[in-house]
This record gives C-alpha cells, sequence and structure tokens, in this order.
C-alpha cells in the first residue's frame, strides 16, 4: 500500500487535467469536473465543488477555485481509496 505522501507525489506529478465536462443525465446535462480517483475517471457535479470553494473560501479567505477545489477532492479520495477506506467501482 503505498505511503500518504506517494499519493501526494503521484497526485502533483499526474495534475488535475481534465476539465469541466457536461455528462448527459436523462434529459438533463450537468456540467461535471472529472477528477482521477485510484486510476478511475470519476465525474463530480460541478454544482457539489462550487459549494464547496464557498466553504473554503470563507475558512481561508482566499480566492479558490473550482479546478483547485477538484485537486483537493481528487487528492483526499485517492489518499482514502489507496487505504482501503472507500472503494472506487469502475
Amino acid at each position: 500500500m503505498p505511503s500518504d505522501l506517494n499519493v501526494i507525489r503521484q497526485f502533483e506529478s499526474d495534475s488535475l487535467s481534465h476539465p469541466s465536462l457536461p455528462i448527459p443525465r436523462g434529459l438533463d446535462a450537468e456540467p461535471m469536473v472529472v477528477v482521477r480517483i485510484a486510476g478511475q475517471l470519476v465525474p463530480i457535479p460541478q454544482h457539489i465543488l462550487s459549494d464547496a470553494t464557498t466553504h473554503l473560501r470563507l475558512a481561508t479567505e482566499a480566492h479558490v477555485g473550482i479546478q483547485d477545489c477538484a485537486k483537493v477532492v481528487e487528492l483526499v479520495l485517492s489518499v482514502l481509496a489507496n487505504r482501503g477506506t472507500i472503494a472506487v467501482l469502475s
């Protein structure tokens, strides 16, 4: 099992390179941001990341963009997946 530091290094080298993508759901298309977790591409609804950025801005008093928030989500979920705390299904 890789250490948390290895996950962080891998995350930094892989860097989030997937732009926001609209992924159709039924008749509605909800904008998604794709993150890589345990080797799997996982779409996260953009509105969820937007809500999270609001909280981060309030907590840090700094500018936080959706892509910045997506990188943090990707990192946290990758560490949890590598520890076996969560499973990412394909």
